[in-house]
């Protein structure tokens, strides 16, 4: 009988020391998943199609008739709140939505009618406004909008940038992200882009709402028909920018 509680006894320890072993080995080689983010802010966009020859609009998701032809069609994205995002957030959004299409849609559509009427070989225009988180920091939020234009031979395309405080969802002016005197500020941005384009003409058209924060550079944008025909521009590093920069207007993965 003591032989079998001794071999009972002995295999309950090895048991334990077992298992012991097993929750040691899992507890040192596996390892803890990531904690999830979910983002700050998600997406909602507003399709509209006017149709050709009368410009009725009809909208995305509805019944296109039989032989619909498109004249002019109107694509519109701005942010919303994610899930049930923070007040912060919902100002942010509400801003967008108050802004609305940063262009005349009754203007583009009357070119376009214009254009249909005279034209044989008529191909649909459009117009596509689309905003954009593009790079945050615990102090900031910059927001880019990109805005594709179309006009008698071609598209023009612009970008607006804003910015936010994430703690309040208020505007930002851009000035203010910087440390340095306005004057000083404007006139590092333009010397990264004078081997490339006019210095006195960039002084001259220089905008502020054209300059935008990525998530590693910051671009700096001019207007078609500015230095060139077209959109022109240039990026500039944000280690570069370091002296003038608030530290809370630089996003932490910046180079």
């Amino acid at each position: 009988m003591s032989n079998y509680r001794n071999r009972y006894a002995a295999a309950i320890v090895f048991l334990l020391v077992t298992l012991c072993g097993m929750l040691a080995g899992c507890s040192n080689t596996e390892e803890v998943p990531p904690s999830y983010e979910p983002p700050t802010f998600a997406s909602d966009s507003f399709v509209v199609i006017y149709r050709a020859p009368d410009a009725v609009p009809f909208y995305y998701g509805g019944n296109f008739p039989e032989g619909f032809e498109s004249m002019l069609e109107v694509y519109w994205s701005f942010p919303t709140p994610y899930y049930n995002g923070s007040e912060a957030t919902k100002k942010v959004s509400a801003y967008f939505q108050e802004q609305g299409m940063m262009e005349d849609i009754d203007s583009l559509l009357a070119e376009a009618k214009k254009a249909y009427n005279s034209s044989d070989d008529y191909n649909a225009r459009h117009y596509r406004q689309d905003t954009q988180l593009t790079a945050t920091t615990n102090a900031m939020w910059a927001f880019n909008t990109e805005i594709t234009v179309p006009y008698s031979d071609g598209y023009t395309h612009l970008e607006y940038s804003n910015f936010f405080d994430p703690s309040t969802g208020e505007p930002l002016d851009f000035w203010d992200l910087f440390s340095a005197p306005k004057e000083d500020v404007q006139k590092k941005l333009i010397s990264y882009g004078t081997g490339y384009y006019d210095e006195q003409l960039m002084i001259d058209t220089f905008d502020p709402s054209f300059v935008s924060f990525g998530t590693e550079v910051i671009m700096v944008n001019y207007a078609p028909g500015t230095l060139m025909d077209t959109s022109a521009g240039y990026s500039i590093e944000y280690s570069d920018l370091a002296d003038i920069l608030h530290p809370w207007a630089i996003p932490s993965n910046a180079s």
